[in-house]
């Protein structure tokens, strides 16, 4: 019988996880929040634990609306993603001459850049915009970019920005926070077989950073099929999870 560390937050999930746990015979111990799965983890507490059990995104703590944490670890995930990288350096460049605050100027040059197949200080959009500039004032030169990229938009073709995204829905739910990760770094250090669960689809917005930082550590990561919100509360689920640990 081995000690299981079980990180989850939603009762309709982690009620069926349980059942399926303990029907395999594994003792498990059940932390809501990355509070109590730290506590869990600290050496000086003396618990023992054989394998992990991981769900992505949770509070710090039920008790608070602190989400600091979940913002750091965020920027540490974007710092950590070439393409975002990329993207971060791009619009320092555009930054002296338009007001990146405003939404859709930030949006359309998060197009460009995404789009760009050179190098972006070679690109005639900021040329353009550096030449302007010496004859308007930045408010002046931001509508004029932003009036002139929009006539050409397309959002298809445009790289949605996952970060900022997950960043604003944390301000929506501290539950939103991707402290599973934080754990799942914790748990490998203590060399601990783990899976890390979510209950959406690789192809949501929310978790596609996730998936890419998961990606890049060699993780395994269990996500729910696309349009199967309810998956996470099947046993089949918890079956498929079990069966990456073992």
């Amino acid at each position: 019988m081995s000690n299981l560390l079980l990180v989850e937050n939603n009762p309709d999930y982690y009620n069926v996880a349980l059942t399926v746990l303990a029907d395999l015979e594994y003792t498990v111990f059940h932390a809501k929040d990355y509070s109590q799965a730290k506590s869990y983890l600290d050496p000086q507490n003396n618990y023992r634990f054989e394998l992990a059990v991981i769900d992505c995104l949770f509070p710090e703590t039920f008790e608070t609306d602190k989400t600091q944490l979940g913002v750091d670890l965020v920027q540490k995930m974007a710092l950590a993603d070439p393409t975002e990288q990329r993207m971060v350096e791009g619009l320092k460049l555009f930054e002296p001459y338009v007001d990146l605050t405003n939404p859709k100027i930030r949006e359309y040059l998060r197009n460009i850049i995404y789009n760009c197949s050179g190098k972006v200080e070679e690109n005639p959009i900021l040329n353009v915009t550096q030449l302007i500039s010496n004859f308007l004032g930045k408010d002046r030169v931001t509508s004029l970019v932003k009036n002139g990229l929009g006539m050409f938009y397309q959002k298809q073709q445009a790289s949605p920005d996952h970060y900022t995204a997950l960043l604003e829905s944390m301000k929506q739910s501290v539950a939103n926070q991707p402290l599973g990760l934080l754990v799942a770094e914790q748990v490998e250090e203590m060399g601990l077989p783990f899976v890390l669960t979510t209950s959406t689809s690789h192809h949501d917005g929310l978790t596609k950073p996730i998936q890419t930082y998961v990606s890049q550590k060699g993780w395994n990561l269990i996500d729910c099929a696309r349009n199967q919100k309810n998956d996470k509360t099947s046993h089949q689920f918890w079956g498929r999870v079990v069966s990456q640990l073992i």
